[in-house]
């Protein structure tokens, strides 16, 4: 019977064979040998360790709905041209604007929403051709003649078709008769009340556009309801690549009226701010009394 010595020395032995017996690069081995600090850096953390919270950069806060609103109405686009463009191809455009005019496009871009039709993104767009009109104007008098319209959300300007709730067609682009269409309206359409203390010209626009579309029963398709009245700046003094702010807005000191047609409305409204108005291809066009006429 082996006696406790005989049983030491050969767990000993089996120990010491263990140990030479373990390949480079084991376990055991980086136990004995020691770490350099270059070793100790590059195996801290695995490689499919997900970054921290502190390690990501930091997120772009996504800028408030009246920032964007306030960014498109004081933008000014010096000049834009469309021309034989899809919808699609006019929205780059507009965008590659955006950014000539100084505009950071990761805080506010023009899209189409998601479930936009595709056959209605291919179409061919009405000519536009104007200079020195806010980004906000613009929209207007790009969409409205279309039945589209646009919403303000999450960092982007998205464009979408007004469905028609009677079936009433959108009319083709034919810049006389949707001019004399201009034009019945301002004459039909009878403001009940208007009553302007301190009010910019800006914020009497907007009050004409949602009256115009409560007050028009002309027809029942909301994309073509009212009246689409846009506002021309004056010509911009800065270079086109440094950032494009309009220029303070005539103030209505005070006017009250009641029962004017739209037309009337006009002619009070720009004979108290020092601009005039027109009738142009698919809007109202408020300018000033430089500005040269919407052109081909």
């Amino acid at each position: 019977m082996p006696s406790r010595l005989h049983l030491g020395l050969a767990a000993a032995t089996l120990l010491l064979a263990l140990i030479f017996a373990t390949p480079i690069g084991t376990t055991l081995r980086h136990r004995i040998l020691p770490t350099s600090s270059s070793q100790k850096n590059t195996s801290s953390a695995s490689p499919s360790t997900p970054p921290t919270k502190s390690d990501r950069p930091p997120t772009r806060p996504k800028p408030t709905y009246s920032a964007i609103h306030k960014l498109l109405r004081e933008t000014i686009l010096p000049d834009i041209h469309l021309k034989d463009l899809t919808l699609e191809e006019c929205l780059a455009a507009l965008n590659a604007e955006l950014k000539r005019a100084g505009v950071d496009t990761r805080d506010v871009q023009i899209v189409l929403e998601d479930s936009f039709p595709q056959p209605l993104a291919d179409r061919k767009c009405p000519e536009v051709s104007l200079q020195n009109v806010s980004v906000l104007s613009f929209l207007y008098y790009f969409l409205h003649g279309q039945a589209l319209h646009y919403r303000i959300g999450d960092g982007l300007v998205e464009i979408y078709e007004v469905s028609p709730s009677n079936g009433d067609p959108v009319p083709a682009w034919d810049p006389d008769s949707t001019m004399t269409a201009i034009q019945d309206k301002l004459d039909s359409i009878i403001i009940p009340l208007i009553a302007f203390d301190e009010t910019t010209l800006e914020e009497a626009v907007d009050f004409l556009r949602a009256r115009s579309i409560e007050l028009d029963n002309a027809t029942l398709n909301p994309g073509l309801k009212g009246m689409n009245v846009i506002i021309l700046s004056p010509p911009l003094e800065r270079a086109p690549t440094n950032p494009s702010l309009a220029p303070p807005s005539p103030i209505i000191k005070r006017w009250q009226a009641r029962g004017l047609t739209l037309t009337q409305t006009l002619d009070g409204l720009t004979w108290q701010t020092g601009t005039t108005w027109s009738i142009d291809p698919y809007a109202v066009v408020i300018r000033p009394k430089s500005a040269p006429p919407f052109s081909e």
